[in-house]
């Protein structure tokens, strides 16, 4: 019976051996398991100065209003500048840059007009802008006309053909797929504006085909911006939509093509929201607003983003300054805007730059930072990587004339700290304990 016993006491302390030879092992295999919160902690964008690139570089003449495409590889501007030696007359032109070989493509190529806030699809094939130069031949009085151009067929299309110079055809916005084009007008394209108010259209770049969305009577309807497949478009208006505006102040707009509904996504008393462009899928619209949306309003044209779907509209800037063109990237997940305040200590001088806001964290990144001049009109690609905006500041020594010019500002994510999960924890403390029973358990039969 005895040797019986030291015979079970002996098998047990060689598998004791083994657990605890094994143990090592299996806590480095348990903690590669189970460092899984990787984003456990907030990771905030960064943005260096030093990532900044100077595009242009005139030492009197400007380059304006940059549209970058959602994959960040080309954006569309106007300057007046002679960037490739075709321009030499200073016309107000429009350029495609191309952000991987750094070349330079004049786009229009007039003598006399301007040629101005160009809209780029997602593969920069369709770019859309306001004229008044007589691009296709049907615009000798000079009116300001939609005109877009093909770089696939190389080919320019006129959508709108006003006579008079008086209505103004303004603001495109180009579906990311390229198939739509939304934009403004005061002239009565299909007969439905008499009043020549300003009114949105939808243009369908395969059909030809011109579709008025609002017909009002009174009040006006601005700055459309477009999904990427065409399917919602913002814009902002005074009119008393749908009876959904009986103030008519000027509040955001939502136009679902599909169902040809309207929701007023602001629905303010007082004040006004203007400025609006969405994101690429259509949930987010960011926006200024000098009306009190939420409980942190304060003075100023302050930057607001709202869910189309759920209608929460979120304050992002709450200090005294003001905002004037929001950018989100194409899910909403990131705003870029431009702010002329104090906004979080880094700006003391009050000077316009450009800043991005993270929607995850609630966490402002300044971009620019200089002591004199003014950086606005940002436009944020895809992912939120790269901000393309415009600046009178001499922002890496290579603009002391202060002119208007392209830059690219380059940001990211930095990688996450992996850390172990709340159950990570308790798995590994239950290994340790049971580690200790094994030791204990082992004591004893030795003893």
């Amino acid at each position: 019976m005895k040797s019986t016993t030291i015979q079970t006491g002996k098998k047990v302390l060689q598998h004791s051996k083994k657990v605890i030879n094994l143990f090592p092992l299996a806590l480095f295999l348990t903690a590669l398991i189970l460092i899984t919160n990787n984003t456990a902690m907030a990771q905030q964008l960064v943005c260096p100065e030093r990532s900044i690139q100077q595009i242009t570089n005139d030492p009197v003449l400007e380059s304006e209003r940059p549209d970058i495409n959602s994959p960040g590889s080309y954006i569309a501007f106007d300057s007046d500048s002679n960037i490739n030696g075709g321009n030499p007359n200073n016309n107000t032109e429009v350029f495609l840059y191309d952000t991987t070989t750094d070349v330079f493509t004049q786009i229009t190529d007039t003598t006399s007009g301007f040629n101005i806030t160009a809209s780029i699809s997602d593969d920069a094939n369709i770019i859309a802008f306001e004229s008044t130069a007589n691009i296709t031949g049907q615009n000798p009085d000079g009116s300001r006309e939609i005109v877009f151009f093909n770089r696939a067929t190389s080919t320019f299309t006129q959508i709108t053909d006003d006579p008079n110079t008086g209505n103004r055809s303004r603001q495109p916005s180009v579906s990311d797929d390229g198939d739509f084009i939304a934009f403004r007008s005061e002239f009565s394209i299909n007969g439905g504006n008499p009043e020549n108010n300003n009114e949105i259209y939808l243009y369908n770049v395969n059909t030809g085909v011109i579709t008025q969305i609002t017909t009002t009577m009174t009040g006006e309807s601005y700055g459309p911006s477009i999904s990427a497949d065409g399917t919602y478009i913002s814009f902002e208006s005074e009119a008393d939509i749908s009876g959904l505006n009986p103030e008519m102040n000027r509040d955001m707009f939502l136009f679902n093509t599909s169902f040809s509904s309207f929701t007023n996504l602001t629905n303010a008393t007082s004040g006004d929201s203007f400025n609006g462009k969405i994101s690429s899928d259509g949930q987010y619209v960011a926006f200024v607003s000098r009306s009190p949306l939420t409980p942190l309003f304060i003075s100023g044209n302050q930057v607001y983003v709202v869910n189309t779907t759920t209608g929460a509209i979120t304050q992002i800037t709450n200090v005294d300054g003001n905002g004037s063109f929001p950018s989100p990237n194409a899910d909403g997940s990131i705003i870029s805007f431009d702010f002329g305040g104090n906004l979080n200590g880094g700006n003391p001088e009050g000077n316009k730059e450009v800043y991005v806001y993270d929607m995850s964290n609630g966490v402002i990144t300044q971009i620019t930072q200089q002591t004199t001049g003014d950086s606005d009109d940002p436009s944020i690609n895809g992912n939120g990587s790269l901000i393309a905006f415009e600046s009178n500041a001499n922002i890496n020594g290579g603009n002391p004339n202060g002119e208007e010019e392209i830059y690219l500002a380059t940001c990211f994510i930095p990688e996450p700290i992996p850390t172990l999960s709340e159950w990570g924890l308790i798995a590994m403390a239950s290994i340790l304990g049971i580690a200790g029973f094994v030791v204990i358990r082992r004591r004893k039969v030795t003893a």
